[in-house]
């Protein structure tokens, strides 16, 4: 069920850290272990088995926290781990075209998330249904996959992972100004709008976490700074000045004035 109440949420407080830092913490165990299991699991089939009986579980014991469902529990990470392992079999590695469309989709794929982000942030709605721009992401995963030949090796792992559950973190909790939003569309959008950063190309992952940055950064400064906004309704006029000062006649007359100013208007 959608609200579009926003919920308060206060970052001097550790508690709003916890499910992040759980988060990081299974997200690198499981990249661990899966580093570990590559191993002894040598056929793909019970790799694949295994690492998905280690992410389901997870999620069936998390499942009741908003923050693992709107990042998506462990299943990015998994993603991360199958792709990187699959892609040293991709053919044709170094010809031009795949290098031409393995650049051209990760920009693409890139620059399409972080723009998706900004209008949210300081437009309040999204471009198209988070649905539907879930299947073009889609799209640019497969043909990534299927043009990249670099595997990431365990390093590069972690330092994505860090980042994509960081991005959806401040996504879920900063929830920008959009508070007309429908809260459910909302956290879906969470999970697919940063999938990209344990996909593409290095300089187009630091361009992207750049940019998401500035974003979250200047959104959080303009809700911070406009947060205590001076009411100018006659519950203001009443707490500012008490009965029967000065300061209230003043007040009244200035509202009867801008009364005045506005029938004027609109009889003219």
């Amino acid at each position: 069920m959608s609200s579009t109440e926003e919920e308060t949420v206060n970052f001097q407080l550790v508690s709003t850290y916890v499910p992040l830092l759980l988060l990081l913490m299974r997200s690198i165990f499981l990249l661990t272990a899966a580093h570990l299991g590559a191993a002894f699991l040598e056929a793909h089939g019970a790799f694949v088995v295994a690492l998905v009986g280690l992410v389901y579980f997870d999620a069936h014991a998390f499942r009741n926290n908003k923050l693992n469902q709107a990042c998506g529990f462990l299943c990015p990470v998994a993603l991360c781990v199958i792709q990187a392992r699959v892609a040293r079999y991709s053919m044709d590695c170094d010809a031009t075209y795949m290098q031409v469309a393995l650049w051209t989709v990760d920009m693409l794929w890139a620059v399409s998330c972080t723009s998706y982000v900004a209008i949210v942030c300081y437009k309040g709605y999204f471009v198209v249904r988070v649905m539907y721009a879930a299947l073009v992401w889609a799209a640019f995963a497969i043909v990534h996959a299927l043009a990249e030949c670099a595997p990431l090796d365990f390093h590069h792992q972690v330092i994505r992972t860090i980042l994509y559950y960081i991005t959806c973190t401040l996504f879920f909790y900063v929830k920008c100004s959009a508070t007309h939003v429908d809260r459910a569309s909302y956290q879906f959008a969470v999970l697919h709008v940063f999938v990209h950063v344990f996909f593409v190309q290095h300089y187009v992952l630091l361009g992207s976490v750049v940019a998401v940055g500035g974003v979250f950064g200047a959104a959080y400064y303009v809700k911070i700074s406009g947060g205590y906004p001076r009411p100018a309704n006659k519950l203001y006029v009443a707490t500012a000045y008490p009965a029967g000062s000065p300061g209230e006649a003043e007040a009244g007359d200035l509202m009867r004035e801008l009364r005045a100013a506005q029938r004027g208007a609109e009889t003219a």
